[in-house]
């Protein structure tokens, strides 16, 4: 069985990352959550990594309610409020990718090996084609982004297309394939943690779920 992760990687001097989670949470906070007290008490779970001397600021989304799919919101407004260059990664069993290419608050540029794996909102990611003229703001070389944009039946997507193509923007590869699992062991990871705010609606909501288990029928026993 193949690997599956999404990440994000701002292009954004190490000195701003806790601007950045700053963004990220007004983010959450204007969006029905609150800060969470622990791991296992938060809904979505925010990871950063920014490492001195790299150009790229790395954030892991965890989130229990989710699916998998590219965080566009957030790729978009960190973005924009740092008028700088954001990718998306999202790799499903090793056999899919799907790159995004932001700036300014905006997709500039897309990539996948197979854009209509990620169902009918692809549309939304662009052409998904990849244009390496695009990505020349970041890239060391157009000729090389080229010859990874043709390759689409490949073993390992991550090993075929995605390290060559961080290579090639000086991300760190590593970062690439980072899981919360992985973080949770490094010491230079600042994590936030977020809980859905409880309305009366969302009470309401989880006392008729629990009234109608109650009042399930239970089986009879022999």
């Amino acid at each position: 069985m193949g690997s599956s992760f999404k990440n994000l990687h701002i292009r954004a001097n190490p000195e701003n990352v806790d601007s950045i989670s700053e963004t990220i949470k007004q983010f959450y906070y204007t969006n029905g959550f609150i800060d969470g007290k622990n791991k296992k008490d938060s809904d979505h779970i925010i990871a950063i990594i920014a490492e001195d001397g790299n150009q790229w600021i790395s954030c892991y989304r965890n989130d229990k309610d989710a699916g998998f799919g590219p965080d566009l919101n957030l790729l978009s407004l960190i973005s924009y409020a740092y008028s700088c260059y954001a990718v998306g990664v999202f790799v499903y069993d090793s056999d899919y990718i799907l790159l995004l290419l932001y700036y300014k608050g905006k997709m500039i540029d897309s990539f996948s090996n197979d854009k209509y794996f990620w169902g009918p909102d692809y549309e939304g990611y662009g052409c998904c084609e990849g244009d390496s003229k695009k990505w020349e703001c970041i890239s060391k070389n157009k000729e090389k982004l080229d010859d990874i944009w043709k390759k689409k039946k490949v073993v390992f997507v991550e090993d075929e297309i995605l390290q060559p193509v961080a290579d090639l923007i000086g991300l760190n590869y590593e970062k690439c394939v980072y899981n919360h699992s992985d973080l949770a062991k490094k010491q230079d990871v600042k994590f936030l943690y977020f809980q859905r705010k409880k309305t009366k609606q969302y009470d309401l909501r989880l006392t008729l779920q629990r009234e109608f288990y109650l009042s399930k029928e239970k089986p009879s026993t022999f």
